[in-house]
């Protein structure tokens, strides 16, 4: 996948339309980038989505280096793509909720006719335009896909969050714990999985209700947990569970992972491993047993339901797919949990759900085989034939839970006994 940061090449190449993924709260550090390389090629930037009546020009707050939309008298009527087809005005445009869905979540016919023709006027046009589609995530029909790269604003990794927070808590030195490092290690966990455009609104936002780095750090941490409730997910920062008894295999097994987090591993090439199965009847302690991994491995919980990624429409299922494995990686090291993982794929092999189900386990598949950061996947299933094969095979190992032994109860008793 190309980067935002990619445009310019694609631009001197002559390239005219590029579909550009990206979350709502970074349209600020959005429109300043495209800003900057407009000034380059002495092009005018405007902006447009369906809240506004006229086009806006991107132009620089004076004696700032900060951006802010100007109103200007270009009026276009609703559809805002043929209006720019017929004026052949030049510049460069962030086109913001254009791309029209048909009742089965594709680009409609009309846009993508459109698309094309604005894709092909281009090589003969006399006025130069650019046209990037704004979307918080951007599936093309296969007759566009070689017409319009798409690009990707992803969220930031744990070393550009810990440079925002750093320059945060550096700008006020009356901030209480700006020394403690352990402090400053909370906030940057508790920001990881927010787009940088978010930490900054939250921090300053927060700013009223924290007088130290642990306050803070609480305030935005509950930011995100009600954020991720909202879209069906379960965030643990850390996993409040009594110790398990009866799981000494799994235990062991857990200390290897735990091993691997370290960053000398990565000097001797070790991998970190893609996750494991914890298969067994229900009430055996499966999902006691993901929390306590979090716990024993010192890292966060993302918990998710499979079929609950299901939307409307194919589009909304793979976007809800994107978007988490999307935040997996931003928050790692983590372990991403799916609970009864097995429901979730009654008739995957079918075509009864228009094959959504297919593509969604082929996404998860092809995510599992090529990523590379430290996200290790956790899940359960009561009956294990119901997942596909290729997808048990994508997993280091697969633990069977069964009903408690004779000394397994002896130490579960015990633990119940001492609390």
């Amino acid at each position: 996948m190309r980067f935002m940061n990619d445009w310019p090449v694609l631009a001197d190449q002559g390239t005219p339309i590029v579909g550009l993924e990206y979350h709502a709260t970074d349209r600020a550090s959005i429109l300043n980038q495209f800003y900057r390389w407009g000034a380059q090629r002495s092009m005018p930037v405007y902006y447009w989505n369906p809240g506004y009546s006229c086009l806006q020009q991107v132009v620089e707050r004076s004696g700032q280096s900060k951006c802010i939309l100007h109103s200007t008298d270009i009026v276009p009527d609703k559809d805002v793509p043929q209006f720019l087809l017929e004026k052949k005005q030049a510049g460069i445009y962030l086109l913001e909720g254009v791309l029209e869905f048909d009742s089965i979540g594709q680009v409609s016919e009309r846009r993508s006719y459109q698309l094309m023709n604005a894709f092909y006027q281009a090589s003969w046009a006399t006025s130069q335009q650019f046209w990037v589609l704004l979307e918080s995530y951007v599936e093309l029909p296969l007759n566009l896909q070689a017409l319009v790269p798409v690009l990707s604003n992803p969220l930031p990794g744990r070393e550009q969050v810990r440079d925002a927070v750093a320059d945060f808590v550096g700008r006020d030195s009356s901030f209480g714990g700006k020394d403690d490092p352990l402090a400053q290690a909370h906030l940057v966990r508790a920001c990881q999985g927010l787009p940088l455009g978010e930490i900054h609104l939250v921090l300053e936002r927060s700013l009223a209700f924290a007088g130290t780095i642990e306050e803070l750090a609480v305030e935005v941490l509950n930011h995100k947990v009600s954020k991720l409730r909202g879209r069906g997910l379960e965030y643990l920062n850390e996993p409040d569970v009594p110790n398990g008894g009866g799981l000494d295999l799994l235990d062991e097994m857990l200390d290897r992972v735990s091993a691997l987090l370290n960053p000398e591993a990565e000097k001797y090439g070790l991998k970190f491993p893609k996750g494991m199965i914890l298969w067994g009847p229900p009430g055996t302690g499966k999902s006691l047993s993901a929390k306590l991994a979090a716990k024993k491995m010192g890292v966060p919980l993302l918990a998710a339901d499979w079929g609950g990624l299901r939307g409307a429409t194919a589009y909304e299922s793979e976007r809800n797919l994107r978007f988490l494995l999307e935040l997996a990686q931003s928050l790692a090291p983590v372990i991403l949990y799916f609970d009864d993982f097995d429901k979730g794929f009654a008739g995957w092999d079918s075509d009864a759900d228009g094959g959504v189900a297919r593509r969604l386990s082929g996404k998860l598949l092809t995510w599992m085989q090529e990523h590379q950061s430290q996200v290790y996947m956790m899940a359960t299933v009561n009956r294990l034939g119901m997942l596909p094969p290729e997808l048990i095979r994508r997993f280091d190992d697969i633990f069977f839970i069964d009903l408690p032994h004779e000394g397994a109860m002896y130490e579960i008793f015990n633990l119940h006994l001492s609390g």
